[in-house]
């Protein structure tokens, strides 16, 4: 489970792990251990002025789930989280939202569910 981060300092790759972690307890109050991180590398940044974009790979689903719960916590210090998916996953949750029988769209295998029909009794 990926997840993408934008506003984190510019770093090498070790040092962008223990900044991750620690800007996560540090804010959102949730430990994570260093073996729970698969890889962590920066991307090429559109805006030289901006940090360049972060993914992080995450063993753990739970681990992932906590921290998106938690990510407005750390908008206050300019650090935004988002679901790293596809284009194609997120052209088709995007048009799954449009729907009106969707009633909530997933990222974990772009889960969609329909809304239930009211039942309405005759009289």
């Amino acid at each position: 489970m990926n997840i993408r981060i934008f506003g984190l300092p510019n770093q090498q790759s070790r040092e962008l792990q223990t900044t991750f972690i620690e800007t996560i307890k540090k804010l959102t109050d949730i430990d994570i251990a260093n073996e729970e991180i698969i890889a962590i590398h920066s991307l090429p940044s559109r805006s030289p002025n901006k940090p360049n974009p972060v993914i992080v790979k995450i063993r753990n689903t739970e681990s992932k789930s906590n921290i998106m719960k938690r990510r407005k916590l750390l908008l206050e210090k300019q650090l935004k989280l988002a679901d790293d998916i596809t284009k194609n996953n997120l052209g088709l949750m995007n048009r799954a939202r449009e729907n009106s029988h969707v009633d909530k769209c997933g990222i974990l295998t772009v889960h969609c569910t329909r809304k239930q029909q009211e039942k309405r009794e005759c009289g």
